[in-house]
């Protein structure tokens, strides 16, 4: 009979102490703020993800092509002579600026002047070619978007060709300052392959403008050389995009 009646005023006293309060005041939770603090939390997770992930507003889409980008590109230019490219430009809100030079390798139109005379100095005769050996200018265009991977920019520029004389021996020259002037009126496309490289293909037209007095001078001995000035040029390049 005593172990029942212990095990009754055992629970009776656990049953006592637990129901009495730990202090004075008992402290009350707002359930309905505890609640809807993860929900709140949610939401402006869910805000911060759909403004910065957003892919229905492009904000992560993959660009091949911008409107205010700058761009190098290097590659090959053929035409009047062929050679090696290089261009620095950009698009500021579509505007566009660039400059290149063009390093020849191989001129196609060489006009060739033999030289002779009875003084001292032309003593014999000398056989002088005269072709381009570098170029450099500038162009300026609008670029247009054309889907998501295409580019056109018409461009207006112009372009400076440098005429070199070469001859069997160095020592001796009889022309120098050949050069001329041309503006150019024409396009280049870009496509991008990746999202900062792409190819391009620009097209211009040289228009015969200004020609210094030398260049003048040999052209009125072989005509060919005024060919330099005036004509149909292109380049393809390997262009990196930022």
């Amino acid at each position: 009979m005593k172990r029942p009646v212990f095990k009754i005023l055992t629970s009776a006293i656990l049953l006592l102490v637990s129901s009495m309060p730990l202090s004075a005041e008992e402290p009350v939770y707002d359930l309905a703020k505890f609640s809807s603090a993860p929900f709140h939390y949610q939401v402006m997770a869910r805000d911060i993800y759909n403004a910065t992930f957003d892919h229905t507003r492009n904000d992560f889409k993959k660009r091949y092509i911008r409107s205010t980008d700058y761009y190098f590109a290097t590659g090959l230019e053929l035409g009047r002579w062929a050679g090696v490219q290089y261009t620095l430009g950009t698009h500021q809100k579509c505007l566009n600026a660039e400059f290149f030079v063009t390093q020849i390798t191989n001129s196609f139109v060489s006009p060739y002047i033999i030289w002779s005379g009875t003084s001292e100095e032309f003593h014999r005769s000398y056989t002088a070619y005269y072709k381009p050996s570098y170029s450099l200018g500038a162009k300026f265009g609008y670029g247009f978007a054309l889907g998501e991977r295409f580019k056109l920019t018409p461009q207006f520029g112009l372009r400076f060709v440098k005429i070199k004389e070469e001859i069997a021996d160095n020592s001796i020259s009889f022309v120098k300052g050949a050069r001329c002037v041309s503006p150019t009126l024409g396009g280049r496309i870009y496509f991008g392959i990746f999202q900062h490289l792409g190819i391009s293909l620009s097209q211009e037209i040289l228009i015969p403008t200004y020609r210094s007095n030398a260049f003048r001078f040999v052209n009125g001995i072989n005509s060919d050389l005024s060919k330099n000035s005036y004509g149909y040029n292109a380049s393809l390049a390997i262009s990196v995009t930022l």
